[in-house]
This record gives structure tokens, C-alpha cells and sequence, in this order.
């Protein structure tokens, strides 16, 4: 009895903490949200459009069934502003989780990589504007002649309000980035406008988008961690919301859940990639162009199970 009694008074203690915590962060995301709205004259940005995107209409015949029953292959795609289909790619990453050893892998797609769309070449990342996640869905997979069904999309403004939920991220900050971004150099606390920043930046790199991508993946492995540590434990169920309402998906929910602890064991076992290329200029619009045998031999290295075709360049 007396241990009911404890339990019950610390569950009404944690009732009322968690009251008054989600209350302080509201204000503060009422704070942040008036804050980039005064910067980018701007609001916000509200809850990402669903699509929700059926794998069977990716390609005929296609049944949307995974290769590997403990393995995922999955897009994930930033986007800008309202996320709506109007909008072009920011990041595009193809995520491999497999929860039965714990392993994650990223394989980078730079967004200006020139790959068909439909019948036609352009940047890859314009594929969202004229068709949303199906169309990008499927320049992917005809571009790397793999088998993937399944999206995450997400708005950028996810990164400001996850990463202010739980106080910042640590970093070392370096050149280009610490001067253009009006940063200290070294290890400081990035809240997460400094953060969303951070991870557009690509101005200063000598190699463009292939620098932001880097650096991207770069800052990923250090963020992951701190977002997925013991001590933002208590800070999960505001983290999942955030991301609910700035994300869309077709995974399932049992899906979803079965990827989970993965994600908790990629914060030490995760690994990273970029499809090979160069910058160019081709009709005075600069192109990532691909390099047709190095992106070959990566695809087969790292989705050999997905592989359906050989990679297609225009």
C-alpha cells in the first residue's frame, strides 16, 4: 500500500512538472516562431501537407513489399517552407536502418545532381516541385535502378523547434561557416535557427553542394546523439510531436515502430556516403554530374538487395 501511495504521488509530481515544462516551451516556441518570422518576414511554418504516397503506384507491378523483413531502405527528403509540392528538395539522404544489427547507413543525393525527371534532365531536387514525393520517389529510382517505396519528408523548421526542445546543440564550429554565420569558432551550444543555418550553409565551400553535403553528414553524427541521449529521454514524447506535425510519411506505424531502437543504436553506428560527381556547368546552369561507373559500384556495394537495374544518367 505505502508503495502505491508513492507511486501514485510521483506520477502526479511528473503530471505536474511535464504541465509546467510543455508550458514554458510553448512560450518558447511562440518566441522562436515570432523570431523567424521578424528575420525571414515569415511565418512558421505550419504542418507539412500529407501525401501519403502508395508504393504500388512507384512503379507497374510494384507491391511496395522490402526485400529484407529486419532492414528498411527509405528516402528522406528536407524541404523548404510549407512543404508543399510547389517546393523543391533542400536534402535528399537515402537511409538504410537495419534493426537486427543495430547498423544505419546514409547515402547523400546532392540536390543539384542532374538525373532524368519523367523524360527529362534536370536537378534532381526539382522532381518535388513538379510532382511531390511520387515524382521524387521515382527519379530516384530509375537514377540509382533501385527498389525504394518508402519516404520520410520533413520541413527544415522540424530542426529549429527539436533542437530548441532540448537546449541546443554542441559543436565545433569552423571557417567558412563561423565567419558567414556570425559564430565563434570552436565548441559552442547552436540553438536552432543557428542550427537550420548550419546545415543550408554551402556559400563558402570551395566544391559547393558536395561541401554542404559533407558537412552535413559531418554535423548529423554529432547531433544524433545528443537528440537521442538518456537524458532527452524526457524530452521524447515533445521531440515525436514536433516531428509528426513537420513530417510526412508512408511507413506504417508498426513500421515506425519497429525502426525505433535502431535509431537509438545508430547514435554509434552510423555510416555515411555521397553519390560520386563533379560540379559543372552545362548551358549556364550548374549540375552535379554524376560519375556513371563510381556511382555503379556504390549502389552495388551498398544496395545490393534493392537493385533492380543499372543506374541511368542522362
Amino acid at each position: 500500500m505505502r508503495f502505491l501511495k508513492r507511486l501514485i504521488l510521483f506520477l502526479l509530481i511528473a503530471g505536474i512538472a511535464y504541465g509546467i515544462w510543455w508550458f514554458v516551451a510553448e512560450q518558447h516556441r511562440q518566441e522562436v516562431a515570432q523570431l523567424r518570422y521578424d528575420t525571414y518576414g515569415r511565418e512558421q511554418g505550419g504542418p507539412v501537407p500529407k501525401e501519403h504516397v502508395n508504393p504500388a503506384d512507384l512503379a507497374e507491378g510494384n507491391d511496395g513489399s522490402r526485400p529484407n523483413k529486419t532492414e528498411l531502405l527509405f528516402l528522406l527528403a528536407g524541404v523548404d517552407e510549407d512543404g508543399s509540392e510547389g517546393t523543391r528538395t533542400d536534402t535528399l539522404i537515402l537511409i538504410k536502418v537495419n534493426w537486427l544489427d543495430g547498423t544505419t547507413q546514409l547515402l547523400s543525393i546532392p540536390r543539384d545532381s542532374y538525373a532524368y525527371i519523367g523524360d527529362s534532365p534536370d536537378k534532381i531536387n526539382h522532381a518535388h516541385a513538379f510532382g511531390g514525393m511520387q515524382l521524387t520517389l521515382q527519379a530516384v529510382r530509375e537514377l540509382l535502378g533501385i527498389d525504394v517505396d518508402y519516404y520520410v519528408k520533413m520541413d527544415m523548421d522540424a530542426v529549429i523547434e527539436i533542437v530548441d526542445i532540448i537546449g541546443g546543440i554542441s559543436y565545433e564550429v569552423e571557417e567558412p561557416q563561423a565567419s558567414d554565420l556570425g559564430l565563434d569558432t570552436g565548441v559552442q551550444i547552436l540553438d536552432g535557427m543557428q542550427t537550420l543555418e548550419y546545415i543550408r550553409y554551402r556559400k563558402g565551400f570551395s566544391d559547393g553542394d558536395l561541401g554542404r553535403v559533407s558537412s552535413q553528414q559531418t554535423f548529423l553524427k554529432a547531433m544524433l546523439p545528443q537528440i537521442l541521449s538518456p537524458k532527452n529521454l524526457i524530452h521524447l514524447p515533445t521531440i515525436l510531436a514536433a516531428a509528426h506535425k513537420y513530417s510526412d510519411t508512408n511507413l506504417s506505424p508498426f513500421t515506425i515502430a519497429a525502426m525505433t531502437p535502431a535509431v537509438f543504436t545508430a547514435r554509434s553506428n552510423l555510416t555515411a556516403a555521397t553519390l560520386p560527381g563533379e560540379a559543372g556547368e552545362l548551358d549556364g546552369i550548374s549540375y552535379y554530374f554524376l560519375y556513371e561507373e563510381a556511382l555503379q559500384a556504390l549502389i552495388d556495394e551498398y544496395l545490393p538487395r534493392y537493385k533492380t537495374a543499372d543506374v541511368l544518367i542522362p
